[in-house]
């Protein structure tokens, strides 16, 4: 369990100066010791359910942080039935754009498979069932080597991904939408084009372009 005295001194002080000196990084090192708190003292299940809401929604953050600033596109294609609504999704996708590294990626499958293990489970479970505890096992990015068992792996790991997810989102810049061709340019470069391919075959199919 995490020591609640440290918490209290450390939001209190520490969070302060934080925020001060930046904002954003404030607010999440706020989120980070909250999610600690929280995933130490809910059940298994809630601990594996709460962890998986909670980096999935920073992966939309993420994503929405570093694509095209158009509210109503972004909402489109991350809300609801979009093609990054779900969490898989939303995993494979800042991979692909190089935001998140190849063993937070496998980490964060991990997770999806042991939340969905919990969650269509409605047996009792916990992190020392072999199923989820082997999952446990194959995490790449727990911190520490004093780590006695499954939960602790899952716990400590969550925290890393926790990190490793919104490193990007202390200074979004968003990615600006791309300018349009210049029509004009566009035009010119077509019929110059033709002009070669009237030399090269003797007759041009874009002159009337």
């Amino acid at each position: 369990m995490i020591n609640q005295d440290f918490m209290v001194e450390l939001t209190s002080a520490g969070l302060k100066k934080i925020s001060e000196a930046n904002p954003k990084l404030g607010q999440l090192a706020a989120q980070f010791l909250q999610f600690r708190v929280l995933l130490n003292n809910e059940s298994d299940r809630a601990c594996a359910l709460m962890a998986a809401a909670f980096l999935d929604d920073q992966l939309r953050q993420l994503l929405e942080a570093n694509l095209v600033q158009d509210k109503k596109v972004l909402v489109r294609i991350l809300d609801q039935r979009g093609p990054l609504a779900t969490f898989s999704s939303r995993i494979d996708m800042a991979y692909a754009m190089g935001l998140i590294g190849k063993r937070t990626l496998l980490d964060l499958n991990l997770l999806r498979k042991i939340r969905n293990e919990f969650a269509h489970t409605a047996e009792p479970l916990s992190f020392d069932s072999p199923k989820v505890s082997a999952w446990c096992s194959q995490l790449h990015l727990r911190i520490g080597s004093d780590v006695v068992n499954a939960r602790q792996m899952f716990t400590r790991t969550m925290a890393t991904l926790f990190s490793a997810i919104t490193q990007h989102q202390v200074a979004p810049k968003g990615t600006p939408p791309a300018a349009d061709p210049d029509m004009i340019s566009v035009k010119r470069d077509i019929q110059a084009f033709g002009e070669k391919l009237a030399q090269a075959v003797g007759h041009n199919p874009l002159k009337d372009f």
